[in-house]
């Protein structure tokens, strides 16, 4: 038998004995995801083109990852920012987002608000990212809803004024703004 027969034998029989990685984050590993495509879709929203040109998928190219170390416990991710594919590259991100992990998902929640100009009402953003490990490809949905606050005189009136400028007669409380990406391991 020569080395070449022996080799060749072996590889199916290693591919079919480890198969493909196995759904869900595991201990301990470094995962580098590329990002593939990108939508975003309003929903219960004004249609206001000054509103909806600023919903935008999130821009996306070849070299545009997600990265993340999953803890020993496979109990949480920290997002990561890296300079190459070597793990030793890596640092936590400068973002902060640490993901909850529950079976094949990482999960991330957090809140902004965003002054309105000239008024006392502001634009609150509740985002939620939810992240299904498929095995060799990753769904990402990042939702955010929108709520106006802290001063309920101003935020009714410019709710009131939002719906009479917005052709479907919707206004930003309650409005989602869903983004849907989809990504590939690396």
């Amino acid at each position: 038998m020569t080395l070449r027969w022996i080799f060749a034998a072996l590889v199916p029989l290693l591919l079919v004995a480890c198969g493909p990685r196995k759904p869900g984050p595991h201990p301990g590993e470094t995962i580098f995801w590329r990002i593939t495509s990108s939508d975003a879709q309003p929903s219960g929203c004004t249609d206001d083109p000054s509103f909806t040109s600023q919903i935008k998928p999130i821009a996306v190219d070849a070299n545009t990852y997600l990265i993340y170390r999953v803890d020993g416990q496979g109990k949480s991710a920290t997002a990561l920012d890296c300079t190459t594919f070597d793990t030793s590259s890596c640092q936590p991100s400068s973002s902060g987002v640490v993901y909850d992990i529950a079976g094949h998902e990482l999960l991330f929640a957090t809140e902004a608000k965003t002054p309105i100009d000239k008024s006392t009402c502001q634009l609150q953003s509740a985002e939620t990212w939810d992240l299904t490990d498929q095995g060799t490809t990753l769904a990402i949905t990042i939702s955010d809803v929108l709520a106006l606050v802290d001063d309920a005189t101003a935020c009714d009136k410019l709710e009131t004024q939002v719906k009479a400028q917005s052709p479907n007669g919707l206004g930003l409380q309650g409005c989602m703004v869903n983004y849907t990406l989809g990504a590939t391991i690396e």
